[in-house]
Parts: structure tokens; C-alpha cells; sequence
């Protein structure tokens, strides 16, 4: 593992104190490591620092700021998007850009009084070479879920956005979301979405009558607002949990919760150009007959993936963790990361050399975003972060790597609102290229 630490670090940057609230189990266990590891000293070295977070001053000013998403361009520069509540009662997708010294100034991307605006499906900026790529959901009938993905382009850097669009083609009023997505060497934008235009969805549900939810995938030419490539990898999936879209050195790959007849919901991947070939990364066997809302988080390491993702088969809550190759028959070998208290909602980013796991774990009060050093040579302590609300509204934490190190965005919930928050993470620095 490595715990170097950055010398210096982006302006505005505070000190985030350890959380007071922690359960006794969890501050136990890091009193022993604590112990065992001043024991290990020689005398002669010092001893590595571990994962803690460093919060810093974002330049969100709304009254209400929400369902972070984060990605890095091709010049290092970070994009932090995020959902912006609006005194009229509507929402704003906005963003910001840091070039490694400090934050630009928020832009806004789209606005709407009839936005569907989550906590588990949110919308995002993501640079696709010289261009911006934005999605944001608009509701599309009267059903809790009857909702589209709408996206748009931009080549100013987001001064301007040309006319929105609907990225997966108009339809039947149904569920359309959780899109998640690569950038192809290619050039082109590889999407990844849960499709619900085999539904019959007349009433409030997700899935009724005869049709299920699908995973899609397309690919987009920058700047094009139709794909040039739309199919179908699995005609049955879990409502909805997150995907994952990851560039492995062989070609795309989509993670996903998968959905089978007898309501098995674990989670499964699929390379787009040999989708018959679907899989489970590992058979856990969750029986469940709801959607669990809980989708995995994947990052490509060479050939192979990591993966994170939640699981309570046999009613034993756990987040996993594993490396997978996907043109190997082998079972994946998986460990258990967590300290037995998960709420899941899986967050992961580092570099070919090492990952840092993020994971929310049930505390005495709330909850507490933790945080494992992962490997080729293994798996580092468990870390508590940061507290924040155990509600749904607190969503799912964003993490990037990037040349500064790693940054981590969340949502705190501040005198009953939704406020964004961010730092970076100390005790872990990218590779020396």
C-alpha cells in the first residue's frame, strides 16, 4: 500500500476534525491498529500516515446543492457537477472546474420546474475530449417514474450548450436513468443507461404488466446528438441500481445489478460486443423482490476491473471487493471490506497501482463515509471519513483520482438541507509516472 502524502494542496483547503460519534466497535478496532502499528516501528522510520480527509471551500453558493458526480479531462483539470435546488421550486444542473490551484466560478448547464430530481440517479458534466457531455432527468407523465434522460453538448467548455436532446430516442412514458459512461479511444462517448420502454407503466411502480427493465447501451460521435451504435445488452435487470461503464485495455465493460426470474439480484458485467456472454461477477445468490438501490462502482486496472459493490444474501448486509478479468472462467475471488455495519453506496478511485474503497457504514448517530486502501498486495485498515445523515437524502458519495490525488464529494444534510461537500484525501498520492 502506499501512504505517501501530497505536499502541497488546491487553495481553500480546512482540516476536517475526526467524527466524534463513532460507534465503539469501529473505534476500537482503530485503537488497536493504532497500537500495532507504533509497535512495528523500528525506531528508525516514521510511521505512514493513515486515509484521512482534508475538507475544502467549494464555490457552491445555492441554497440547496445535492447528487455530486465528478471526472477529470484529459489535462488533469477536475469537474464537479452537481443538482442545485431553485427558490421556484425547480432545479439546476450546475458545475464548476478546478485546474489544480482553484475553482472556476459555477456555470449552469439547464434548469426546469419539472426535473426528476434523486438522490440515488443523478445527473453529471463529463468532458468527452474537446467537448462537454451533460444529462440531466426531465419527467415525461404523470408516474412517480416516467422520466427521460435528456443530455446536450458543449464545445466552449460550457459558456453555451447547443439543444437538448433525448438520448435514448423518444418513446413510451417510462423509467430511463442510472447512465453511467467511457470515453472510447475511438474519441466517442460510450453510454450505458436502465431502460424502461419494454415496461408497461400505467401506474406509480417501476416494472408492471409484461415488460422489465433493460440495460442499453450507445455510442455518441461528440458534439452528435444521434448515436451512432443503440442495443440491447440484458433484457432483464434490477429497476434500479447504478451502472458502471469502464475501459479495460481489451474494450469496454458495463457492470449492473442484474435481475433474474426468480428475483436473484446480484451483480453481473458485460463487455457491449459480446453481450450474450453476460455474467456474474460473483455468485452471492441475494433473493430479493424489490429493487435494493444500490448499484456497484468499477474502475479499470489494465485488462482487468475492480469492483465494488453490496450485497445482503442469506440477510447478511456486506460490501465486497474484487478484481475481475473478464475473459477468465475462473470464479472471482472476493473479500469482505466493511466493519459489519454497511449501508453500501459504493464509491472507488485511484490508479493502476492502488484504489481507495469508499463504502457508507452505519454509525451510533447517522452514518460515516469509510474509506480501504486496495491492491494487488491486499486490502489497508478500514478508515472512518466523515459523518453525514444515514437518510437516503445524503445519496451516494463521488470519488476521482487525479494528479493532485483524490478528491471525495458527498452530501450533508445542514439544518435540513442539502448542502454539497468535498475534500481530498490524505495518506494517498498517485503513482510517480
Amino acid at each position: 500500500m502506499r501512504h505517501e502524502t501530497r505536499d502541497s494542496r488546491p487553495t481553500g483547503s480546512r482540516s476536517e476534525a475526526v467524527p466524534s460519534s463513532l460507534s465503539h466497535r469501529i473505534y476500537g478496532g482503530l485503537l488497536l491498529l493504532l497500537i500495532a502499528a507504533l509497535l512495528s516501528l523500528s525506531g528508525c522510520g516514521e510511521a505512514e500516515p493513515p486515509l484521512a480527509l482534508d475538507e475544502i471551500d467549494l464555490p457552491v453558493t445555492d441554497s440547496e446543492s445535492f447528487a455530486p458526480r465528478l471526472s477529470v479531462d484529459d489535462s488533469g483539470q477536475v469537474y464537479l457537477s452537481w443538482l442545485a435546488g431553485k427558490e421556484n421550486g425547480g432545479h439546476a444542473l450546475r458545475f464548476a472546474r478546478h485546474d489544480g490551484v482553484e475553482w472556476s466560478e459555477p456555470m449552469t448547464v439547464s434548469s426546469g420546474e419539472d426535473w426528476f430530481a434523486n438522490w440515488a440517479d443523478t445527473p453529471g458534466v463529463r468532458p468527452v475530449g474537446d467537448w462537454l457531455f451533460a444529462h440531466w432527468l426531465v419527467r415525461s407523465g404523470p408516474g412517480t417514474y416516467h422520466y427521460n434522460i435528456h443530455a446536450a453538448w458543449s464545445k466552449d467548455g460550457g459558456k453555451s450548450w447547443g439543444e437538448p436532446f433525448i438520448l435514448h430516442g423518444k418513446g413510451r412514458q417510462a423509467e430511463h436513468g442510472f447512465l453511467s459512461s467511457t470515453v472510447l479511444p475511438t474519441g466517442e462517448l460510450a453510454v450505458s443507461w436502465l431502460d424502461g420502454r419494454h415496461t408497461v407503466d400505467g401506474h406509480s411502480g417501476h416494472s408492471h404488466g409484461n415488460g422489465s427493465m433493460t440495460l442499453r447501451w450507445a455510442r455518441f460521435q461528440p458534439g452528435q446528438n444521434e448515436p451512432v451504435h443503440d442495443e440491447e445488452l440484458d433484457d432483464r435487470v434490477c429497476d434500479c441500481c447504478m451502472t458502471a461503464t469502464v475501459l479495460e485495455s481489451d474494450g469496454p465493460r458495463v457492470f449492473y445489478r442484474n435481475r433474474s426470474e426468480e428475483e436473484i439480484r446480484d451483480i453481473y458485467s458485460v463487455r457491449p460486443e459480446h453481450a450474450a456472454e453476460r455474467r456474474p461477477v460473483r455468485d452471492d445468490g441475494w433473493n430479493i423482490a424489490a429493487c435494493p438501490v444500490n448499484g456497484p462502482a468499477a474502475q479499470a486496472v489494465g485488462n482487468r476491473s475492480a469492483v465494488l459493490w453490496y450485497t445482503a444474501a442469506a440477510g447478511d448486509g456486506q460490501v465486497r471487493f474484487a478484481f475481475d478479468d473478464s475473459g477468465s472462467s475462473q470464479v472471482v475471488e472476493s473479500r469482505r471490506v466493511d466493519e459489519g455495519r454497511p449501508l453500501g453506496r459504493v464509491a472507488m478511485a485511484g490508479d493502476d497501482e492502488g484504489l481507495v474503497l469508499f463504502w457508507m457504514e452505519e454509525g451510533d448517530e447517522g452514518a460515516i463515509i469509510m474509506g480501504r486502501e486496495a491492491g494487488e498486495n491486499g486490502l489497508g485498515p478500514a478508515r472512518p471519513l466523515t459523518e453525514l445523515s444515514a437518510a437516503r437524502s445524503s445519496g451516494v458519495p463521488a470519488a476521482v483520482a487525479t494528479e493532485e490525488g483524490i478528491l471525495l464529494a458527498w452530501t450533508a444534510l445542514i439544518d435540513g438541507e442539502r448542502r454539497l461537500r468535498a475534500g481530498w484525501l490524505n495518506g494517498w498520492a498517485p503513482a510517480t509516472p
